[in-house]
């Protein structure tokens, strides 16, 4: 199993809208509403930022999204989304663990924030993060080393 992160580009938005459809659709609707399609893929291709944007592939397929901002205060995963074929098989904690030795090495705190309803904090917690504020619609969290 060969994980890669490529960079993206304009010919990219397609599939940064089904992976993010893919991941976040079930979630975004309990906590705001029904998923208007225009609405959403207007919303996603804004905040599409080439810099920080990353098409996560298995053996060379797309298979999912992550999003990491280095800040002077943190490092910030945004966002890590896999399609369901990719789940499951260790790739989020892969990229996780790596992201956690760079926070590591640069001393700084790992940051995340996470939709309420979205079973993936619990993925976070078995990580080591720890709550540092909850909101009705979102938990942040944090792991440091």
């Amino acid at each position: 199993m060969s994980i890669n992160l490529r960079n993206v580009s304009a010919a990219d938005d397609e599939i940064i809208y089904s992976i993010t459809d893919s991941a976040m659709r079930e979630h975004v609707e309990k906590i705001f509403g029904p998923w208007i399609e225009d609405y959403q893929r207007k919303l996603i291709k804004e905040k599409i930022d080439r810099n920080t944007y990353r098409i996560i592939q298995l053996d060379g397929v797309d298979v999912g999204l992550i999003v990491v901002e280095n800040e002077e205060c943190c490092i910030r995963l945004s966002s890590i989304f896999l399609l369901p074929m990719a789940q499951n098989k260790g790739i989020g904690t892969q990229l996780l663990h790596e992201l956690q030795l760079k926070a590591s090495r640069q001393n700084l705190p790992l940051r995340v924030r996470v939709l309420a309803c979205n079973p993936a904090r619990f993925w976070y917690q078995r990580e080591g993060f720890v709550t540092t504020e909850k909101t009705p619609e979102r938990w942040f969290m944090e792991w440091k080393r």
